[in-house]
């Protein structure tokens, strides 16, 4: 059985996606140089839907801004905020990725994200695999470090931001294609 959502979008593999410190790193963003997504950062997620079939979930701090440009791009009156959401879309855009779906802001904190990823997937109950795709290091629930991506590097002094690298294209798809066992 597939998941339909309140318009009719079928879910059975998801990419629950953060931007920052996934398709960017810490060199990445610059409003001077107007990138704030990197084009093989991009080319690797499409290398996972394309090898999985799954769907794009935006979780990222991101999604607020995304939905607006995606439906009025014109409400945007921040031009760092309007840069960042142009970049984005045309690069999702130039390797024919879109977003389905978005996570709800349920509250702030170093445990919102997991939280707010956990309820989307409550409303879709019959999801059958995911992974998610973070920077960030709050995911110490122990139910979802299975379905963690991490992009951070762990260095001498400091923890190094790389973004989405080959080694964690394999490790989504790996998790988004395994076997499902039923008990």
């Amino acid at each position: 059985m597939k998941i339909r959502d309140s318009k009719n979008k079928e879910y059975e593999k998801v990419i629950f996606l953060d931007i920052d410190g996934v398709l960017n790193d810490e060199s990445t963003k610059s409003f001077k140089k107007k990138i704030f997504v990197e084009e093989i950062r991009v080319k690797r997620l499409k290398d996972i839907v394309q090898a999985t079939q799954a769907k794009i979930v935006m979780s990222s701090s991101w999604r607020h801004y995304f939905k607006l440009y995606n439906e009025n791009p014109e409400s945007i009156k921040d031009n760092y905020e309007l840069s960042k959401m142009k970049d984005l879309k045309n690069m999702l855009d130039k390797y024919d990725l879109s977003v389905s779906d978005y996570t709800q802001y349920l509250e702030t904190g170093p445990d919102a994200r997991p939280l707010e990823i956990r309820q989307w997937m409550l409303d879709k109950a019959n999801l059958k695999r995911f992974v998610i795709l973070d920077d960030d290091d709050f995911w110490n629930w122990s139910w979802l470090t299975d379905y963690f991506v991490m992009t951070k590097r762990k260095g001498d002094n400091y923890n190094m931001i790389r973004g989405l690298e080959d080694d964690h294209v394999k490790c989504a798809i790996k998790i988004l294609n395994r076997q499902i066992t039923f008990y």
